[in-house]
């Protein structure tokens, strides 16, 4: 089942307050920087970053004289994407190959059959060379053999390790100043790649497709991923002579049994699966070489979307979970080169590449409050380094650290400047015997009761609130409302167990742990118990209509945005794979079987009891909750001559896909709120 997301949508007149308005725009623009990396001598930086909506990759100079108070406002573009390509497309990941050429991670899509009725991807792997003196652009080239980088060499000038695809799969040594302008076509005279790849630019090759090459901090390849007999993947160790040691191997019916959206046609029936599992199987395979000894991180490639990153060792089968994403799929993980520790995370949020920064430094006091710093760079020598802090009031900065101190270089959230007003409590309430934490978001004032939004986050298996910078949230904290969220059982971000208490619980404890929280901080002097809203999106939506329903004398509205009001139209959805229904029948219930139950559950069917106002907003194109589920709540509204207010969103998905989608969605639910929250 794919994951779901919240959005939040939260907002307030303040002129009751008299608070200042703040522009939606503040905190929901495109970012200025999402990624920076520091050449190997510290003497430049090579940054993506967005103008207007578009990625650029730029450059930036570090002065020769430089103090705690240095500007980095000076930026050259080597790459814009928008003059680049006029197809839809990203910037990846950077990585400085040597002090003149960076390497780019690059994608696009392109049209396929019938003309942009279908697309592809395309990947390619571009090299910006640095422009010399005052020249205005970098010249742009690529490798255009089929394959990827696999490790930049950054210690060893004009040179890069490039791994290639075939019945046998190879690496080899490659150097960018050989290499052809990107858009340049071969000719009789010339040479694809400059004709690199060849027998004495080989340093590794395995009989078999490869998938993963791993390759230590000195530019050593140590082991290899690759198919084996019978469609087995099997994991190498390779000796400094070159010679190959199976560690690990995965037959093809453990990769069936994990992954295929047939395996229980083509193996077992529904009702062995479910007899034999009670959870979707694991397929933990390795992507890079780690920190420690003999140890990989390791992606779970059974998730239906990759949430979490391992450390194992699969000569004695040790495993741990060591970063789960709150609620975005991961695209890759980042290193920091000298000593291969977890730096980052790249995901994708509203149709973008976006990276995620993980706490190396913090105290428990600083992760109480959501705040860690994070080295994402550092130069050959150690003594300059890139930084990037951030903190639950404190939108994300980028910092160059030096001899005299630290520079700002650049922000993720240009039009805010942190820390903003207000405090974060962290609590728990014992629910059934388990404590349920949740994470309470205040504007900071003295003798003042603040309305207060309980925003229970979508999923709902798997998904958590962090204590990290939220945006949404401080959009509604800016505006004058105190924000609860719950991680309620099933959430992800904790332990095993407390994720398999959410099973079959959707309609049942989930919505009690949200609802006792609820009730526990209502208690507080600084929170309006008269003035109280739900709001969530996907189950958040599904679970603030439900409470909605349930509980009218604490709460008095609901947003609910591209919710599930059917749950057995849910599970019986055409774009649910059959995996997917496995999953569903596991951690929800089955709409044969438990038909009955999963309707009593369903808001759809219990419309009559609604005493409260409730917005109802959806995307046309939503391919995860049917827009049936909002018109299902429209036309029962309606026979029972309830209050509502409904909108639907003709290009908006699952969720908001631009700025300005994400604007008007919000704008239209504050006026919802404000309406039924504070002008009663």
């Amino acid at each position: 089942m794919k994951s779901f997301l919240i959005i939040g949508v939260f907002f307030l007149s303040l002129n009751s307050y008299g608070l200042e308005i703040d522009a939606a725009e503040r905190f929901f623009s495109d970012p200025d920087m999402v990624s920076a990396q520091l050449s190997p001598n510290g003497k430049l930086i090579v940054a993506i970053t967005y103008s207007e909506g578009v990625q650029q990759l730029v450059l930036m100079t570090v002065p020769v004289k430089i103090t705690a108070n240095t500007q980095f406002n000076h930026r050259k573009v080597l790459l814009d994407v928008a003059k680049f390509t006029e197809n839809k497309a990203s910037l990846r990941a950077i990585q400085w190959i040597d002090n003149n050429n960076v390497a780019v991670s690059f994608s696009e899509n392109k049209a396929g059959i019938k003309d942009l009725v279908e697309t592809h991807k395309s990947h390619y792997m571009l090299i910006a060379r640095v422009p010399s003196g005052d020249s205005a652009l970098a010249e742009i080239y690529s490798v255009k053999t089929r394959g990827r980088l696999i490790d930049a060499l950054p210690y060893e000038d004009d040179s890069f390790l490039y791994a290639t695809y075939s019945a046998y799969s190879k690496v080899y040594k490659i150097k960018p100043s050989l290499l052809s302008m990107h858009k340049l076509k071969p000719n009789k005279l010339s040479k694809i790649d400059g004709g690199q790849f060849i027998k004495n630019n080989e340093v590794a090759s395995v009989k078999g497709y490869a998938s993963e090459w791993f390759v230590d901090d000195k530019g050593v390849v140590e082991a290899v991923l690759n198919y084996g007999k019978r469609r087995s993947l099997v994991l190498n160790a390779i000796s400094a002579e070159g010679s190959i040691l199976e560690v690990k191997k995965w037959t093809r019916d453990e990769i069936d049994e994990a992954t295929s959206d047939n395996y229980d046609v083509a193996i077992k029936t529904d009702q062995d699966y479910l007899a034999d599992n009670h959870d979707i199987k694991k397929l933990i395979m390795p992507v890079t070489l780690s920190d420690e000894k003999d140890f990989f991180y390791a992606f779970d490639y059974a998730e239906s979307e990759r949430r979490s990153v391992y450390k194992v060792n699969y000569k004695t089968g040790s495993e741990k979970l060591i970063y789960e994403s709150d609620s975005f799929r991961i695209v890759d993980i980042f290193l920091s080169h000298d000593d291969r520790h977890l730096n980052a995370v790249s995901v994708i949020k509203d149709g973008d590449i976006r990276y995620v920064y993980l706490d190396q430094f913090a105290n428990n006091d600083e992760r109480e409050r959501g705040a860690y710093t994070s080295t994402i760079s550092e130069s050959i020598n150690r003594q300059r380094r890139l930084v990037y802090k951030e903190s639950h009031n404190q939108p994300g900065e980028f910092f160059y650290i030096h001899e005299s101190g630290e520079s700002i270089i650049g922000r993720l959230y240009p039009l805010l400047n942190g820390p903003l007003d207000n405090q974060l409590y962290q609590g728990n309430v014992l629910v059934e015997g388990l404590n349920i934490p949740y994470l309470l978001s205040v504007p900071t004032a003295s003798n003042k009761a603040w309305p207060l939004i309980v925003m229970p986050h979508g999923g709902p298996i798997g998904i958590f609130d962090s204590a990290h910078f939220d945006d949404l949230t401080q959009f509604i904290n800016a505006r004058g409302y105190a924000v609860l969220r719950v991680n309620y059982r099933g959430s992800g971000g904790h332990t095993q167990s407390f994720k398999e208490h959410g099973k079959k619980q959707w309609g049942g404890l989930i919505l009690e742990d949200i609802d006792s929280a609820a009730k526990h901080v209502l208690l507080r002097k600084d929170i309006d118990s008269s003035k109280v809203c739900l709001l969530g999106m996907s189950y958040g939506g599904y679970a603030a209509t439900m409470l909605l329903i349930d509980h009218p004398n604490r709460y008095h509205c609901g947003v609910n945005i591209s919710g599930v009001s059917d749950i057995n139209l849910m599970i019986n959805s055409p774009y649910m794979s059959p995996r997917n229904v496995r999953w569903a029948k596991s951690y929800i219930g089955d709409p044969i079987t438990d038909y009955e139950h999963l309707k009593s559950q369903s808001p759809a069917y219990r419309l009559d009891q609604l005493q409260r106002p409730l917005l109802i907003m959806h995307g046309q194109k939503d391919t995860v909750v049917s827009i049936e589920h909002a018109y299902r709540l429209k036309l029962g509204l309606e026979k029972f001559n309830k209050p509502f207010e409904w909108y639907v969103f003709p290009d908006m998905a699952h969720q908001y896909d631009s700025v300005e989608e994400q604007i008007e969605l919000f704008s239209k639910a504050m006026g919802f709120i404000d309406q039924n929250l504070l002008n009663h």
